[in-house]
């Protein structure tokens, strides 16, 4: 839309993973109006680098760079996997690659792929195995990957945190820095049967699906932060963990540090307690994050126009995607847009989240209907460093993005979102 604000230039680094480029855009002063955005197909710079000849193996862009066999040679990119030590191939080139586990963990270590799995052996999209975390070994890449699933090997823990089921608060020895983001992992569950509880729901056990509220009281750990974003009218409640119940009892949260250690406590119904405790992990997002080796990296326009992933996420898998960057979404050379917000000035005064016409700005994940209102997902509160980070449960389908706005006449036709993948730590 077309613009009236104030105007000066400012030079946006989009982040864009694996390639360093960095390109410029113009950005508005804090005032009225809205910014408009869009999406659109995105390029993928991900897995792909399959075993090549007998014994070698070649690294792609974020993919597991394959340790050369005898008689082979490796490649790798800049950004790539290790060329040798990443999931490697059988000597003379066998049908598939190094065994799963341990050649695709010591890939990870290297900064390859970011699970066990071995590359497979002569596969034109070999790296696949190994990004998706499964037996490298298959009768194809894909195929091998998936049997993993998402768990990204041995990402560095900053402090563990074992809840008891007596109700007691457990607070961390470390303090989660002002503004920064972090990743909670609960696992476990105390009780049984009707009395079980684990990190978001109650009563469920093998046989049955564990419930929300239990005897109307909202159960799990409460990590004495409220839902940052609720709808008009509504009281905003504890802030949940990530998807809906899991008979492994594994959830997942995205939180932002306050500047005060993290103190948690476990909710029940009545005045249940059981012995035994659900053991709570905490990572680093920003300003540097503990997860660094992404499954995929794709570009987002910010106009109309539909981006997806190559990879298909497993359904029922968890992920951790990350948008980072701002483009050019209002008229006049004015306004910029990120993963969530528009029009915000240097301070972050003046930033708009739903603006013009009820359009919910941003990313959005999987849906692409701006009439509707608020979006199914949220990226989070406003970042200077315009990087957000969402939880995505896998549904069997590639990933598909779209960039939200009240109108894209005068978005640019050239400025992009970095969006990566990531498998969650296990």
């Amino acid at each position: 839309m077309t613009r009236m604000n104030t105007s000066r230039l400012t030079c946006s680094a989009l982040v864009i993973a694996l390639a360093g480029w960095v390109g410029c855009s113009s950005a508005s002063s804090a005032g009225p109006g809205s910014a408009d955005k869009g999406t659109g197909g995105g390029t993928r710079m991900g897995a792909s680098g399959g075993g090549i000849g007998d014994g070698g193996g070649s690294a792609g862009l974020g993919s597991s760079g394959g340790a050369s066999g005898t008689g082979g040679s490796a490649a790798s990119s800049a950004s790539g996997g290790s060329p040798a030590i990443g999931g490697g191939r059988a000597t003379g080139g066998s049908a598939s690659g190094g065994a799963a586990g341990s050649s695709g963990a010591a890939g990870d270590a290297a900064g390859a792929g970011a699970s066990s799995g071995g590359m497979m052996g002569r596969g034109a999209a070999g790296g696949v195995g190994g990004d998706f975390g499964g037996a490298g070994a298959g009768v194809s890449s894909a195929a091998g990957g998936e049997a993993g699933g998402a768990g990204a090997a041995n990402v560095p823990v900053l402090e563990t945190l074992a809840v008891p089921g007596t109700g007691e608060s457990v607070s961390s020895k470390m303090s989660l820095d002002q503004g920064e983001l972090f990743l909670l992992k609960a696992t476990g569950s105390v009780g049984a049967g009707a009395d079980m509880t684990d990190a978001e729901f109650g009563g469920g056990d093998a046989a049955a699906v564990g419930q929300d509220l239990v005897a109307g009281t909202d159960v799990g750990l409460d990590v004495g932060v409220k839902v940052e974003r609720v709808t008009s009218g509504t009281t905003a409640g504890r802030k949940k963990w990530f998807g809906p119940y899991r008979a492994d009892h594994a959830y997942y949260m995205t939180l932002t540090g306050a500047g005060t250690p993290l103190t948690v406590k476990l909710v029940r119904a009545g005045a249940t307690t059981s012995p035994g405790s659900i053991v709570v992990s905490i990572w680093r997002l920003s300003p540097t994050p503990a997860i660094t080796t992404p499954l995929e990296t794709l570009k987002v326009p910010v106009n109309k126009q539909m981006a997806h992933t190559q990879m298909t996420p497993e359904k029922g898998t968890v992920y951790l995607l990350q948008a980072a960057g701002s483009g050019k979404t209002g008229g006049a050379n004015l306004g910029l847009g990120d993963a969530d917000w528009m029009d915000w000035a240097a301070d972050g005064t003046g930033k708009e989240d739903i603006g013009d016409n009820n359009v919910d700005y941003g990313l959005g994940v999987d849906e692409a209907n701006t009439a509707v209102t608020p979006r199914l997902r949220w990226w989070g509160l406003w970042r200077k460093d315009h990087t957000y980070y969402l939880l995505y449960l896998g549904g069997g389908a590639p990933i598909q993005f779209m960039y939200y706005d009240s109108g894209y006449t005068d978005n640019s036709a050239t400025d992009q979102l970095t969006v990566q993948v990531f498998a969650v730590p296990g």
